[in-house]
């Protein structure tokens, strides 16, 4: 049976609705447990009877005692949930005994658990913005103060954080920056050290190279370098020794020389010089001495011919003139002869292939000699005179040159009495003179060969092959060299060979000799030059 259980507050009474009749027995089921122990703690009276139900007023017996029972209940409950330590817990007691005593002071101890919790929480964060939060949400918390302690605590901590990190950062960058400019003065150290080397080779490999070309070319990068002023002075250095050296040859350049460094280093000599060349006669080639030796290579420009003088001697046909220049060691002369020719022939008598065989072309090349007058001297150079002569003959001939880099070395005899494998011919003045030409004993740098057409594979064959010189037929070394319309040749011999079929030289000797230059051809068809005479001097 189910009643609607109301009270009157301040009363000690309660009224009842229920069925009607229902009234012999009235409880109130609460957590199990009945309102009332029996039916003699209450009484029954009618208040107003309505359509199927009666409102009873219940008046306690005892109410007291039973109010303090429920009271000390709901107070074992409420102890219960604040164990629990949970303010929801805590609100829902609340609100299910609203109408208890006990109801204040759960949402107290709820209050009061949220602000615990919340500070425990904050705590165990323990950051800024978990002690702003509970600070904001319960300003006035018993733990305010603690949270307020700690928040600064925390805002000191983090101040003194972001200076430490601040200075961190400024120890950071200050060290990057020293280590920048450290990295830069390395730098600037090494390019400049970089520069320095580069200066000092630079001016090295100009005293090395002590030409006018290296030191402007040193200038040109490096003009106020402090090697500049001692550059510029050795280049005019250089320029007076250069036109110096060029003027010992040729009389126009050393009064140049003269013009130019009226007071030079070499003034007393140069007028000295300018004499001599003004007075030299045509016939004589002084042989200067000279420490220095050329390189065999048919350039003129080696710098041990600048000592040497230059001897211009016409060709009795009119053919243009050589110029002749000698050196000597003491134990060695080196002749440079230098003649204008056309063309360049080195092609000697190759062999021509003739269907089944090799013939012998009548091709020639280019060749150059020089006479050493080892008997009376002649009147005069012609071999047609029919004068008696004998001459040891330096023979370079373009091919045999660039073959084996020898000249052919030779002893001449010209007599108007037969002599042993000579060849006569008719003299200029009438009757027969005979020639005798003999190469010096030994083996030349050359030899012939002979091809055999069946098994060679080519239509034009050189007629001589390289082979090893030996004996008198090895004294002579010459190499020659075509540019810009003319040959040059260098010769070189020992002054004294010791062999019979040579000329013999020596420092202090004046030696007769003549020259001659064929053009594409051999044998008596050849320009040739006046008698000269070869001045050896001595150290």
């Amino acid at each position: 049976m189910d009643f609607t259980f109301f009270t009157d507050q301040g009363k000690a009474s309660f009224y009842l609705y229920g069925p009607k009749n229902d009234y012999y027995r009235l409880a109130m089921a609460k957590g199990g447990e009945t309102l009332c122990d029996d039916d003699k703690a209450v009484e029954f009276t009618a208040v107003e009877k309505g359509t199927g139900a009666v409102i009873y007023k219940v008046e306690f017996v005892g109410f007291d005692m039973a109010k303090k029972a429920e009271q000390d209940r709901i107070g074992k409950i409420l102890e219960e949930k604040i164990a629990l330590r949970d303010p929801k817990a805590l609100d829902d007691f609340a609100r299910t005994y609203r109408d208890s005593p006990h109801a204040v002071t759960a949402a107290k101890k709820s209050q009061a658990l949220k602000e615990e919790l919340a500070w425990e929480s904050a705590r165990g964060a323990d950051s800024k913005d978990s002690l702003q939060a509970f600070l904001t949400l319960f300003p006035h918390s018993v733990f305010r103060l603690q949270a307020q302690k700690r928040l600064d605590e925390l805002k000191t901590s983090e101040k003194v954080a972001e200076m430490k990190k601040k200075a961190e950062e400024d120890a950071k960058a200050k060290a990057a920056e020293e280590a920048r400019k450290k990295a830069e003065d390395a730098k600037a150290k090494a390019e400049e050290e970089k520069a320095r080397k580069a200066l000092a080779n630079a001016y090295a490999s100009a005293k090395t190279q002590d030409s006018v070309e290296a030191y402007e070319k040193f200038l040109a990068v490096y003009p106020d370098s402090p090697d500049a002023p001692a550059a510029r002075a050795r280049i005019e250095l250089l320029r007076e020794e250069n036109l110096w050296n060029r003027g010992k040859n040729d009389e126009k350049i050393m009064a140049e020389y003269m013009r130019q460094y009226p007071k030079g280093r070499h003034a007393e000599e140069a007028a000295k010089y300018l004499e001599e060349l003004k007075s030299q006669t045509g016939d004589t080639l002084r042989v200067r001495y000279s420490a220095k030796q050329p390189s065999l290579d048919g350039n003129d420009s080696d710098p041990a011919w600048a000592e040497a003088r230059i001897l211009k001697i016409p060709m009795q046909d009119g053919n243009g003139t050589i110029e002749i220049k000698a050196i000597n060691n003491g134990s060695d002369i080196y002749m440079l002869a230098k003649w204008p020719d056309k063309s360049k022939n080195t092609s000697y008598r190759p062999w021509i292939r003739n269907e089944k065989r090799f013939k012998a072309s009548e091709e020639v090349d280019d060749a150059f000699s020089v006479a050493l007058y080892m008997g009376k001297n002649p009147s005069n150079s012609c071999m047609m005179n029919g004068e008696e002569q004998e001459m040891d003959i330096w023979l370079w001939r373009s091919f045999w040159s660039e073959l084996s880099g020898y000249a052919a070395d030779k002893k001449l005899k010209i007599s108007r009495s037969p002599m042993p494998e000579s060849n006569a011919f008719t003299g200029r003045s009438g009757g027969s003179i005979h020639l005798q030409n003999k190469p010096d004993a030994g083996k030349a740098a050359w030899e012939l060969f002979v091809p055999i057409a069946s098994t060679a594979t080519q239509d034009i064959i050189p007629s001589y092959v390289k082979a090893q010189p030996s004996g008198s037929a090895a004294d002579v070394k010459a190499v020659g060299a075509y540019r810009n319309g003319a040959w040059t040749v260098e010769f070189s011999r020992k002054m004294n060979t010791g062999n019979l079929d040579d000329a013999q030289l020596k420092a202090g000797a004046k030696v007769t000799a003549s020259f001659a230059s064929y053009d594409h051809s051999e044998k008596e068809n050849h320009a040739y030059t006046k008698l000269i005479t070869l001045d050896i001097e001595g150290k």
